[in-house]
């Protein structure tokens, strides 16, 4: 299955590089113009991506889903703050998960990783409460 257009744009902004310096103004406005424009589409291709099934736990932290969210909460205030609130929720089951495997583990790599993990979730669920406002 192919991804939609929506789905593309999704990934392009929660890649980590989408910035202006990074892929230019010009092609930053355009996919940032596009989103707003139909902010239904995009909020359900984030759903669908990162809401449904088993949580994935490279998605909910290295990815910048936040960053999404912000370039529609403009247009989409009240969508975005319950998709806010569900990705906390989330996250807090991830960071949990996380304290009790990095206890259980034996090997400082693991628990290195697991450590680096639960501070990317802390900084996306503050950036998500702020946003679930």
């Amino acid at each position: 299955m192919s991804q939609s257009e929506e789905e593309r744009r999704v990934w392009m902004v929660v890649g980590g590089k989408f910035t202006p310096d990074s892929i230019g103004p010009t092609e930053y406005d355009r996919v940032v113009a596009a989103i707003r424009a139909a902010p239904a589409a995009h909020l359900q291709a984030f759903r669908s991506l990162f809401l449904t099934g088993r949580p994935n736990a490279d998605y909910l932290t290295d990815l910048h889903l936040p960053n999404f969210l912000k370039i529609v909460a403009p247009v989409a205030q009240a969508e975005v703050r319950k998709i806010a609130q569900m990705m906390t929720s989330r996250l807090a089951g991830l960071s949990n998960a996380h304290e009790t495997e990095a206890e259980a583990s034996e090997s400082v790599e693991r628990i290195d990783e697991l450590a680096r993990r639960r501070r990317r979730i802390e900084i996306h669920q503050h950036n998500l409460t702020q946003l679930a406002r």
